[in-house]
């Protein structure tokens, strides 16, 4: 994913429950939200560069490490939003 600039625009009102990220720091880099569990990340990386390659519908189930719940894993989609656009929409739901 090198060379793609990956900003999230976290506004809804369930992002403290999914990433225990308050809505304050909304519009934030990638690097501020928890990363996927070592034992995840690799094919988290992969999913999402296929994804963006092919623009095909990125899904995903992974586990993410967070800070006061500990280890959950998370069902995450996301879709394109227009023809040639790197601009995607997309959720994340707890599995667990």
């Amino acid at each position: 994913m090198a060379g793609r600039t990956q900003l999230f625009s976290l506004r809804k009102q369930g992002i403290r429950e999914i990433y225990e990220v308050t809505r304050k720091r909304s519009g934030i880099r990638r690097s501020g939200l928890p990363s996927p569990a070592p034992m995840d990340f690799d094919a988290v990386a992969e999913s999402i560069r296929h994804s963006l390659d092919t623009m095909e519908v990125w899904s995903c189930e992974y586990r993410v490490c967070l800070p006061e719940r500990g280890i959950r894993w998370l069902d995450g989609h996301s879709v394109r939003s227009g023809y040639r656009t790197g601009v995607r929409f997309g959720m994340a739901t707890f599995v667990t």
